[in-house]
């Protein structure tokens, strides 16, 4: 659906001490170095892992094979893990595709040099991603009778400074601020707190059906009262999931903001008709 979208890995931090599983990829260091390696072993495309997260080892469990940091086999002698391009940027975000903008939102991640991976939580939903992320850019839908009343109470949309780049959008709220990179990624930070949301759609062709990881990093003199607190960022997101699979139509770009808490909505939108390279025209039905 688009040519070369903007991935993200993880935090360097999460394969500081162990090699670390995602989605799609694995990272591990070597030598203070970072490798990024295809999530599929090269001999039969069996993927790696059983678990996503931390890893004492990298194995295919399908044969057992085995493969050190650098990707080299250990216990066979002909299939190595070939190292992937990625872009690690001053905040220490291992991203594929996207280069980081000189902005606050890099430099306040990029000052948290004490971050320790803490655990991800995962989920699947058949709805339509591209209308998940618009209302992720959509700070009009967080009102009194909305469907976030948790957050309304904690957060004035009308009180958050606003401001894009090249394909992202940036949120700030007085306690730390959203940062959403189109088409698949959410990130999320307040002092000693970050959070990393990545959209994996079931076929790149189409909008229906997606899974997602969300990464949680804490420092560790972060309580666990504020830790508490910031994982409500999941429960949040699972409210914007259940939203959006209520929208049963293909996604349609908005073009015409109606509010001023609905400019991004619109970039969003005119991003997509930039970028869009096939069309769905699947209708779903309740």
């Amino acid at each position: 659906m688009f040519k070369n979208p903007p991935k993200v890995i993880g935090h360097v931090s999460a394969c500081k001490n162990r090699p670390f599983i995602g989605y799609e990829y694995i990272m591990s260091q070597s030598n203070e170095k970072v490798n990024l390696f295809n999530r599929t072993c090269p001999h039969r495309f069996y993927p790696i892992g059983d678990q996503l997260g931390p890893t004492d080892n990298i194995t295919c469990k399908l044969h057992g094979f085995q493969y050190d940091n650098n990707g080299r086999p250990i216990n066979q002698h002909q299939y190595k893990l070939n190292c992937q391009s990625y872009d690690l940027g001053k905040s220490g975000i291992v991203f594929k595709n996207f280069v980081e903008p000189k902005h606050e939102w890099v430099d306040c991640i990029s000052n948290e040099t004490n971050l320790e991976y803490s655990h991800s939580y995962t989920g699947k939903s058949e709805g339509n991603w591209l209308w998940l992320t618009e209302i992720e850019a959509d700070l009009l839908h967080v009102h009194k009778d909305g469907i976030h009343s948790w957050l309304y109470t904690q957060y004035d949309p009308n009180n958050i400074f606003l401001d894009n780049g090249d394909g992202w959008i940036f949120q700030k709220q007085h306690t730390g601020f959203w940062v959403y990179v189109f088409p698949y990624i959410f990130v999320e930070w307040t002092p000693g707190c970050l959070s990393i949301n990545s959209i994996f759609p079931k076929n790149k062709n189409t909008e229906w059906g997606y899974s997602w990881m969300t990464q949680i990093y804490f420092n560790p003199r972060i309580s666990q009262e504020e830790r508490e607190i910031f994982n409500k960022v999941e429960d949040v997101f699972i409210e914007d999931v259940k939203a959006s699979e209520k929208q049963i139509i293909p996604y349609v770009p908005y073009s015409n903001a109606i509010s001023p808490l609905e400019y991004q909505v619109q970039i969003f939108g005119e991003w997509i008709k930039r970028n869009r390279l096939v069309n769905s025209h699947e209708t779903r039905f309740p």
